[in-house]
């Protein structure tokens, strides 16, 4: 372990970090990668919340519509100010990263509009597609299908932006000490995007809805003692 020195003057020097150890700054709440904040341990109620701030948690604007979902503690967290490490210093970098995520999700929904055009999924139930070989009506299924879905991609990348820019999104800081902003990110584009497996797909896609519903309802089914149901 590192030893602290003594100058002679009856102070003492900080202890320094190894070489490989990461030097992490005090107060920074640090989490492994991909930890959802809104669903991390301890998130019981102490007690019920007002009527108005169960008015306000259902009608958040930056999750309104279409998500994502977030827990009550994580709502009252953000009201209090007690999500930050500092309640009179809000963490920066908000403004850029939901600049990052209004850019990225006007792209999948510019992206969408113009592929749909081309590969409709109502196209896949015509007698022309069926008449088509068969690589080229797989081909023609895997744009349909992808295609699809970047308008859910773009419009929870808008929403994650939102969410971002009020500050709910606050994720902690990384082994850099550098603020993150995922707390709220839906989906995991780049695991999404290269997923090679139903299991990633199914694990980066609505990833917030995914916890919610294994969190609230799907846990509190573990009375009726069956696996399958409850987990």
């Amino acid at each position: 372990p590192p030893v602290s020195s003594n100058d002679g003057n009856g102070t003492n020097d900080s202890p320094k970090p190894l070489a490989g150890q990461t030097k992490v700054e005090p107060n920074l709440v640090v989490r492994p990668p991909k930890q959802q904040i809104s669903f991390e341990k301890n998130i019981q109620l102490p007690q019920l919340p007002s009527l108005f701030e169960t008015i306000g948690y259902a009608h958040f604007f930056g999750s309104f519509l279409i998500g994502p979902q977030f827990s009550f503690h994580l709502y009252r967290k953000f009201l209090t100010v007690s999500l930050y490490p500092d309640a009179s210093n809000v963490p920066p970098g908000s403004y850029k990263s939901a600049l990052k995520s209004l850019t990225l999700g006007a792209l999948y929904l510019g992206v969408h509009q113009i592929a749909v055009g081309y590969f409709p999924t109502s196209y896949l139930i015509t007698p022309e597609y069926a008449a088509k070989p068969f690589i080229k009506r797989l081909a023609i299924m895997w744009c349909a299908g992808k295609f699809s879905f970047t308008k859910y991609l773009g419009i929870w990348t808008l929403a994650e932006g939102a969410c971002i820019l009020s500050g709910i999104s606050f994720n902690g800081y990384d082994d850099n000490g550098k603020v993150e902003w995922n707390g709220l990110a839906n989906v995991e584009k780049w695991k999404f995007e290269f997923a090679t497996s139903l299991a990633q797909i199914i694990g980066s896609f609505n990833t917030n809805t995914n916890l919610w519903t294994k969190t609230y309802i799907f846990k509190r089914l573990i009375f009726l003692g069956n696996k399958n149901l409850s987990t």
